[in-house]
């Protein structure tokens, strides 16, 4: 998990890809930006990487995430459980 976030979203800037300046933003920085297909609060981003990232990155490992915390600040997070 901590590669694919590291090589996926790690310094980059998440804009939902319906957001009217998605194409602007990711125009000026192809690098930086990455559209994603939710809006990004730590919530959706929870909910996507444990509905959709971490079922294809743990297959066959027999193991499985059942809960995760994204802090946007310290005083900040949401954790999103199955």
């Amino acid at each position: 998990m901590c590669t694919w976030l590291e090589q996926t979203w790690d310094h980059k800037f998440l804009i939902n890809k319906d957001d009217e300046r998605a194409p602007a933003l990711y125009d000026l920085n192809p690098e930086g930006v990455r559209l994603v297909d939710f809006n990004p609060t730590a919530e959706n981003i929870g909910a996507h990487i444990l509905n959709t990232v971490a079922p294809k990155l743990l297959v066959g490992t027999n193991t499985q995430l059942i809960k995760i915390s994204v802090e946007e600040t310290r005083k900040c997070s949401a954790t999103v459980e199955l």
